[in-house]
């Protein structure tokens, strides 16, 4: 659901796949992330990234209790009108500030892969 931390947060990959498959869906993971950091995503892709944040936003601020919950939320650690401009926010990232942002935070280089194989 929709969540807008103040400060960085967590970022996972979950696959799950045959135990054959795992070396390779693993460099494929990494091979994106390295994209990511040297490639501008697409017009297409960045609107529908953009339409989909934006989608899940507004269903998750519908009922009184979910506004309360992210009001509270966002008056604990900042300000409370910062929670109503997510989607502005959203819809003012561009392509090169996701390839800098991705440069600052994704690196195929450091990370946590967790694999659970069946015995």
């Amino acid at each position: 659901s929709f969540s807008m931390q103040r400060e960085s947060s967590l970022f996972t990959i979950t696959a799950w796949l045959e135990p054959e498959n795992i070396e390779r869906v693993e460099a494929l993971i990494c091979d994106r992330l390295s994209a990511l950091t040297t490639t501008l995503v697409s017009e297409i892709e960045l609107a529908r990234s953009k339409r989909l944040l934006c989608n899940d936003y507004a269903f998750s601020t519908e009922t009184p209790g979910q506004l309360a919950g992210l009001y509270g939320y966002y008056h604990t650690i900042a300000q409370a009108e910062l929670s109503v401009t997510y989607p502005q926010r959203i819809q003012a990232f561009s392509a090169e500030d996701l390839r800098n942002l991705a440069s600052q935070y994704l690196s195929p280089y450091h990370y946590a892969a967790i694999v659970m194989k069946p015995l």
